[in-house]
């Protein structure tokens, strides 16, 4: 699986932009090193981000693939419970009645 020529180049920058911002906003910023919480939440992806998914789940099973085994175990696992809050998360048919972002 190929990513966009640039790709890793947009990732760098992203990532600067990121290390800078969370700079400026000091104490301000509540996210911690070993602080997850916000992290696991509902997000929509854009195909970028599925494409870049993909090849990193590629690389862990060439690489490692008792552990790419394992991710798989919890994928999904937060549906049930996240369904409630925002139910457009388990709609596995996005846009049939013209809700629900689909993204998982």
């Amino acid at each position: 699986m190929r990513l966009p020529a640039g790709d890793s180049e947009l990732v760098q920058i992203m990532d600067g932009a990121l290390a800078e911002a969370a700079r400026r906003a000091g104490e301000w910023l509540v996210c911690r090193p070993g602080c997850t919480p916000c992290c696991h939440g509902a997000f929509a992806i854009g195909p970028l981000d599925a494409l870049r998914l993909s090849a990193g789940m590629e690389a862990l099973r060439a690489a490692e693939p008792l552990k790419a085994e394992a991710s798989k175990s919890g994928r999904g696992r937060g549906l049930p419970s996240m369904g409630r809050i925002f139910p457009a998360i388990g709609d596995r048919n996005p846009g049939r009645d013209g809700g629900g972002a689909g993204a998982v």
